[in-house]
């Protein structure tokens, strides 16, 4: 019912979307359900809440607003609103709400939002507004308090998923995914630009929903979308990707029609040569790392922005060499000392280091900390970081 993610909308915007609703009657339905008000002190209360949210995004996505009294024409007409509406705001209200939903609903909930909305012609009442999409790890199970069920959005209320249901859902996530490592695996994603010997990341983004003959934009000239001075484009045709390259050849960025977005880069600028023990190693600075991570970030939140997608992307990230290489994180007492037989622990051996996460867009664009930190946590862990933990 949002035409919008609540996040790009300011408190009137939503206040006037939802007295609109309440004025015109609107009733509810499979993305829309009215509560008068919102408690959550049993644990009934809690599940009635975890069932209405987590329907939601097991369907096609929608709105809880609280604070809204509902009348029906008949047992089996969809309810609407009654004109007077609003309630009292309640303190600490919006973090017991997450709280609750968090620890009730597997798994969490992705894209959460839940927005408290002064009502502009009674300024003393709110309406709590919680929404959430379609959610793209879906389904989600209420498993509080021996719950354990999966729910669906009727047309006017939360109903149990049948089995088969469920595993449809299963199905598609599963489906989604390979997808997409089948159209990542088959893309030339230009990494003949960059030399050959070097040590390279390869960072791609791309729509969770990816189909190969989808178009989630319209531009003719995708150049367009990615302009700065320093790049100079590459004439490939647009269905294979628009290349953009610096003059050195040290990175590239593809754009595709569907929406997905590459970058290579070359990090042998951040990789130091050192014998240790007598053993020969390639040592990746992760700080180094950290400033590109955050430029390549800034240039796929422009990107996402100018294509006008807030749904989730999925980030896959490769980090690739022919040789043995060491993480180095932090300050290193260890690292002199360290027996030969030792090195096999901590030594990334001649393999392809990748991974994926997903995020949501608007997060990409307002979170570049928490997004950053993920990966390079992800980086971290993926070179047996927790041994260096445990082992200081």
């Amino acid at each position: 019912m949002l035409e919008k993610h609540p996040d790009t909308m300011s408190d009137s915007e939503l206040y006037q979307k939802i007295h609109s609703w309440v004025h015109t009657k609107t009733p509810e339905s499979i993305f829309l359900d009215y509560k008068k008000e919102l408690f959550f002190e049993t644990q009934k209360q809690k599940i009635e809440l975890g069932k209405d949210i987590s329907s939601f995004a097991n369907t096609k996505g929608g709105c809880l607003l609280y604070g809204i009294d509902e009348d029906r024409q008949s047992i089996d007409s969809a309810p609407i609103p009654k004109i007077e509406y609003g309630m009292v705001p309640i303190n600490r209200q919006l973090i017991d709400i997450e709280n609750i939903l968090g620890s009730i609903i597997s798994p969490t909930l992705p894209e959460l939002r839940i927005r408290q909305v002064s009502l502009e012609h009674d300024t003393s009442k709110i309406v709590y507004l919680i929404w959430h999409p379609k959610s793209w790890v879906a389904p989600h199970m209420v498993n509080g308090f021996k719950n354990n069920k999966y729910y669906k959005r009727g047309n006017f209320k939360s109903e149990p998923m049948e089995e088969h249901e469920v595993d449809i859902l299963y199905q598609a996530r599963s489906l989604t995914n390979n997808k997409l490592r089948d159209f990542i695996k088959n893309i030339d994603f230009g990494l003949n630009h960059i030399q050959q010997s070097a040590f390279h990341l390869k960072f791609v983004a791309s729509p969770y929903y990816l189909s190969p003959y989808s178009k989630y934009f319209n531009y003719p000239d995708a150049s367009k979308l990615i302009e700065p001075d320093h790049l100079i484009r590459d004439k490939i045709s647009f269905l294979n990707g628009v290349t953009f390259t610096t003059h050195d050849r040290e990175f590239v960025i593809k754009t595709y029609f569907n929406g997905m977005l590459s970058i290579c880069y070359n990090v042998e600028d951040h990789i130091k040569n050192m014998t240790i023990d007598g053993v020969n190693l390639n040592i990746l600075y992760l700080k180094g790392l950290i400033p590109i991570l955050h430029n390549i970030i800034n240039v796929v939140a422009s990107y996402y922005k100018k294509l006008c997608f807030y749904g989730p992307i999925t980030i896959n990230l490769l980090l690739d060499n022919s040789n043995k290489m060491y993480l180095y994180c932090d300050k290193s007492k260890w690292i002199g000392n360290m027996r030969h037989s030792e090195f096999d622990n901590y030594v990334w051996n001649n393999i392809k280091f990748e991974f994926d996460e997903v995020f949501s867009a608007i997060d990409i664009l307002s979170k570049t900390g928490t997004i950053i930190e993920t990966l390079t946590n992800r980086i971290k862990y993926g070179f047996g970081y927790y041994n260096f933990e445990n082992n200081p």
